[in-house]
């Protein structure tokens, strides 16, 4: 049997709009013998960390380990089952056997007969050797695609949501069947799903992932033994723990907005610092206020408030009806920002041209109003949309959103909008470099 140990494997493709990561620093073991399932959102990775740990794709930074040895310097022995069964239809399920076993060779493999019933029998599909693909149901044909992984005696079972596309009766007869077959050896298995029950049915561990650039959210024991029963008080529990994981997706999610908008309320408040000093009469520092302004229109203006209108408003528009009334009034509020904001970087543009009280005037005037919608703005966002968001949006639609905003493109995140304005002063000092 394989044992598997993956260190901070990060995967990142390119794209025409650019890098794409996909894995960022996963790291987790997998013992010999162990049967441990790879949870997570569609989309997140769980395909290609089995890519990777067979060697099929190459990481772009970190290690896979399989049995004391990296995959780059030597590719592990596996069975890989797919989602679809894809077997050859014009073969037999003997023959998509028999070229599973000569795949490599060319040639027959001692014993090779023999190996193909014994497979057979282990998925409980003698009799069924030379009937064809369509002469026999999906559930079986899945059945074959598992016999053809472990045809070649592997130590290494990968598993991509093999029955995932199959009725949850059939799927639950064939987690069954799965189970039992797995019991006879041990075999070390790395199953892909998005589903919890079939992740707390079939595994010893189960590492959570969270949606893309994917990390480890959390890494759960199963210690239920075998063969467990569906809806049981302590299937139940295992459950109500990987649900835990993913709700705090939506909490994650809020704390993500929260702290862009306090990134935009220590800009905010340094600006209207900047204003005081023009009403009473000093010159502001036009450094200071061309990279406040450059950032306002670079972050909220281009990416902050396009993601609340395309991610969030739309996913609580259609749980929420409504709510429209609401999303229309804060997509509004939106598009008159950026316009209050153009109107603010002309008066700012006149002043620094020649300092008349007229232009002085125009600027704070222009200044004040911009920061009072935006202040307006945050508080309709935390105090109503928020709220209503938590009751409605589903565990989907949370993903999908933190999936869109957790890259926290924004330059200034962390910075806060009380205290010492030093370090904001800082952060936006190189952002026009």
């Amino acid at each position: 049997m394989s044992s598997i140990e993956v260190k901070g494997l990060t995967k990142v493709f390119s794209t025409t709009t650019g890098p794409l990561k996909i894995l960022d620093d996963v790291s987790f073991t997998v013992a010999e013998g162990e049967f441990v399932c790879l949870l997570g959102p569609s989309g997140s990775g769980k395909s290609v960390t089995l890519n990777c740990i067979s060697g099929l794709l190459p990481a772009t930074s970190g290690t896979v380990i399989v049995d004391g040895v990296p995959v780059t310097q030597k590719k592990p022995s596996y069975g890989y089952v797919f989602q679809q069964p894809r077997l050859m239809p014009w073969r037999t399920v003997q023959d998509n056997l028999r070229f599973a076993l000569r795949a490599e060779t060319g040639k027959q493999v001692p014993d090779e007969d023999k190996r193909i019933q014994d497979v057979l029998e282990l998925v409980n599909l003698s009799g069924y050797e030379n009937f064809y693909p369509h002469q026999i149901s999906g559930g079986m044909q899945h059945r074959v695609g598992i016999a053809r992984a472990y045809v070649r005696d592997p130590g290494l079972l990968m598993m991509d949501e093999p029955f995932g596309a199959l009725d949850e009766m059939t799927a639950r007869r064939l987690r069954a069947e799965l189970v039992t077959t797995w019991l006879r050896d041990r075999r070390t298995v790395v199953f892909v799903t998005h589903d919890i029950v079939e992740a707390c049915y079939l595994a010893d561990r189960i590492v959570i992932y969270t949606p893309k650039p994917t990390r480890i959210a959390e890494i759960i024991e199963v210690k239920l033994p075998r063969p467990r029963e569906y809806g049981s008080p302590e299937m139940h529990e295992i459950e109500s723990q990987v649900l835990a994981v993913f709700e705090r997706t939506m909490k994650d999610f809020m704390q993500i907005i929260k702290d862009e908008h306090r990134a935009m309320a220590s800009v905010f408040n340094e600006f209207i610092v900047q204003v005081d000093k023009c009403e009473s009469g000093e010159e502001p520092d036009f450094a200071l206020l061309d990279s406040m302004i450059f950032y306002l229109n670079d972050f909220p203006e281009r990416l902050h408030h396009p993601k609340e209108d395309e991610y969030l408003f739309a996913a609580l528009a259609m749980r929420s009806p409504s709510a429209i009334g609401l999303i229309e009034e804060t997509k509004d509020e939106h598009k008159l920002g950026g316009e209050m904001l153009e109107r603010t970087i002309s008066a700012l543009d006149q002043y620094k041209i020649d300092k008349s009280i007229e232009s002085r005037t125009a600027f704070c005037s222009a200044a004040r109003s911009f920061v009072d919608l935006q202040w307006k703005h945050m508080n309709r966002e935390e105090q109503v949309l928020m709220p209503m968001a938590a009751q409605s949006l589903k565990k989907d639609d949370w993903e999908r959103i933190s999936d869109a905003f957790r890259s926290n493109e924004n330059p200034l995140f962390g910075v806060k909008p009380k205290g010492d304005s030093s370090n904001l002063k800082d952060a936006l000092s190189v952002l026009r470099r």
